[in-house]
């Protein structure tokens, strides 16, 4: 199993903007929360750490949080994926996001384990 504390994400609706041509592109508010997730997962050295097949993914939110708990997984999603620690979404078999009162801050707490193990 595998915790890493990041700040609140975004929502799925922030993400990404569309070009006037066509085509997608990161928004500040994603780009910056990237930023400072990178900085998180080095920091808490995540990175050393993968799971190669299924797993499963949990997101918990502060209560206080005002971000549809549905809408928030992608971003910490992608982020899981960029760092390889873990190989795909497709993988995923199971993702949850919930509200904990134990959380207080701006934070969230990501935890991913093996699909079977958790």
């Amino acid at each position: 199993m595998i915790t890493i504390i990041l700040p609140i994400p975004p929502s799925l609706h922030q993400l990404y903007g569309v070009k006037k041509g066509g085509g997608k592109y990161l928004t500040s508010a994603y780009r910056a929360w990237r930023r400072e997730a990178d900085w998180r997962i080095a920091e808490q050295r995540a990175q050393k750490s993968a799971i190669v097949g299924p797993y499963t993914f949990q997101l918990t939110l502060p209560m206080h949080c005002r971000l549809d708990p549905d809408n928030a997984l992608k971003a910490p999603m992608d982020l899981l994926v960029r760092w390889n620690i873990t190989a795909d979404d497709r993988h995923c078999k199971s993702a949850t996001a919930v509200k904990s009162r134990d959380l207080t801050g701006n934070d969230c707490v990501v935890t991913i384990a093996e699909w079977g193990t958790a």
